[in-house]
């Protein structure tokens, strides 16, 4: 836990070279520790690192996560891994302009991780959702329809009740959005 702390502290002083080595260690060895109390600390420290640099190394942080996702087995005990990352995915969305093309696909990506029998990965998906849902706001009719017809269909229950978290999701982000015009913003 102690090195998790100290890159927490440090994160503000990175480098930009530094960055990606830093993100390749969290990924996936740091942030798959046996220890949940270390795990959390190194999301933390990862999720602290990307608040401050995330935003102008969008290009080579994304792989990094985009792999992982691709290739990490898909047993239980790297579910931990799994949510890590579509966290620090979905909040390295948050830095991108809504127009940027790579929104969409991530989203995607957390909508495809809704499914994760995992009630944490569920919980932080619709978590990292809201903020998102101007970037897609042409589309989310057609997501709520899939995630309603997962939720009112599915013989899974897990992706029963990854739609019902995903879809709280976006109508949080649809109704700040709504509320928004509302106010004449």
């Amino acid at each position: 836990g102690g090195i998790a702390l100290a890159l927490n502290k440090l994160s503000q002083f990175l480098e930009e070279a530094q960055v990606t080595p830093l993100f390749l260690f969290f990924v996936p060895d740091a942030l798959n520790d046996r220890h949940p109390e270390v795990r959390r600390c190194m999301l933390d420290a990862a999720l602290s690192a990307l608040n401050t640099h995330g935003k102008d190394n969008v290009s080579c942080l994304l792989p990094v996560f985009e792999e992982f996702l691709k290739n990490a087995p898909q047993d239980a005990s790297y579910d931990s891994v799994r949510q890590s990352v579509v966290i620090l995915m979905g909040s390295l969305a948050k830095h991108l302009d809504k127009n940027d093309p790579k929104v969409k696909p991530i989203v995607a990506k957390l909508i495809t991780a809704l499914s994760t029998p995992s009630q944490q990965v569920q919980e932080s998906v619709a978590g990292c959702l809201p903020p998102l849902v101007p970037a897609i706001r042409e589309d989310a009719a057609g997501i709520v329809r899939n995630l309603l017809q997962l939720l009112l269909e599915s013989d899974k229950y897990a992706e029963r009740k990854g739609a019902a978290y995903g879809l709280a999701g976006l109508v949080k982000g649809l109704g700040i959005l709504a509320s928004r015009r509302r106010a004449g913003h």
